[in-house]
């Protein structure tokens, strides 16, 4: 540029400058120039001029384009207490223009701004206003700026959701024991089976089987229950104990059962031995008939007849040679619904008193008329 002055200089400078003020060129030629020291103000300091070797009138401004800026993280709905490990991307695919910045704002309120790809905040969840939110609404404002000074902005709205355990309204289960009955009774040695029905909206775990304050079985699997033929003499007292997925359990009602002696005698009382034709009487124990309601008798072997009492628990029968086995079975209202007792009878060596035949009679008769 020709030397016009210094007043030219000032008008040169101040229409290159406003011309190029609004979007610097970054394809045209740089050239330093100093500007006269008698303008003074500017302490001769070197300004950057900007020229193309052209008229002025024929500078264009390039177009500077925005930066593309992108949310990557986090999702848009999270569960409370949610923290937010925020993420984006930007870039500037304008020629010599750079990303100078990105700007994070949660709810209208500046988080911090991060010059540096990659563009992340709160990746070590120690940023407050990103961390343990609560439930509700965040909106999540990104601000990136290049070197001229164009800005992009994105928004994400992320819904935070209550925490909700799937335990959340589970209640107790419910444990019920179902048999036997209270206060049946059981025989020293027989088999005892305890079962219990459990219900739960979740999964029943156990369920747990006490005997007073001891645990002695457990069952996972339904139907639930507990056997034993080993229980001692006495009354036992049964509960059951459930458990479901969200810990929570619950206790049955108790069941009360009765365990008696066995006698080492037979349970039916009668002869062990008999002739033919000879009536045996036999009579079910006291204690095998408790809470009975009903009786059965029955011979296995040859007989003439069999006659039972009216109270039902005892009978006659007439063996046709002596021996068989006596049995009566009987229902209960408790317990084991049905049980059989048997008494072997064998054949006498001798005739008992319970005896007295046609053939005795007769050499009864025969003595006396010949004493007479």
């Amino acid at each position: 540029m020709p030397n016009c002055g210094d007043y030219t200089w000032e008008i040169a400078y101040r229409h290159l400058n406003q011309r190029l003020s609004l979007n610097m060129p970054k394809t045209i030629l740089l050239i330093n120039r100093s500007r006269p020291a008698s303008m003074g103000g500017w302490n001769q300091k070197p300004e950057t001029l900007i020229a193309a070797n052209i008229p002025f009138g024929n500078i264009t401004t390039p177009i500077n384009n925005p930066p593309s800026l992108t949310f990557t993280s986090p999702l848009n709905s999270l569960i409370a207490p949610a923290t937010f490990q925020v993420k984006a991307t930007a870039t500037d695919n304008d020629a010599g223009d750079f990303v100078s910045n990105v700007k994070l704002y949660r709810d209208g309120t500046l988080v911090s701004q991060d010059n540096t790809s990659p563009y992340e905040w709160n990746t070590a969840n120690n940023v407050p206003s990103l961390t343990n939110l609560a439930a509700g609404n965040y909106t999540l404002k990104a601000i990136a700026t290049d070197s001229y000074g164009a800005t992009t902005e994105k928004t994400l709205t992320v819904t935070v959701t209550s925490s909700i355990s799937p335990c959340t309204g589970v209640s107790n289960p419910t444990v019920n024991i179902t048999s036997p009955a209270n206060n049946a009774p059981f025989n020293e040695g027989q088999n005892v089976t305890i079962n219990a029905i459990a219900t739960s909206t979740v999964n029943i775990i156990k369920v747990e089987f006490y005997d007073g304050t001891t645990l002695v079985g457990t069952d996972t699997t339904s139907p639930y229950s507990f056997s034993s033929s080993t229980l001692s003499v006495g009354i036992h007292n049964f509960t059951a104990k459930a458990y479901s997925d969200c810990n929570k359990f619950a206790l049955s009602g108790s069941k009360t059962i009765v365990i008696n002696t066995v006698s080492s005698s037979s349970p039916i009382s009668g002869p062990s031995c008999g002739n033919p034709i000879q009536a045996l009487i036999f009579e079910l124990n006291a204690q095998q008939r408790a809470n009975a309601t009903s009786y059965n008798w029955f011979f296995r072997g040859s007989k003439q007849s069999l006659t039972v009492s009216s109270n039902g628990y005892s009978a006659t029968v007439v063996p046709t040679r002596g021996n068989g086995e006596i049995c009566v079975g009987v229902r209960y209202s408790t317990g084991t619904s049905y049980v059989e007792y048997c008494k072997t009878i064998t054949s006498c060596a001798t005739r008992t008193s319970q005896e007295v035949s046609p053939l005795t009679i007769i050499q009864i008769l025969v003595k006396m008329v010949f004493f007479y």
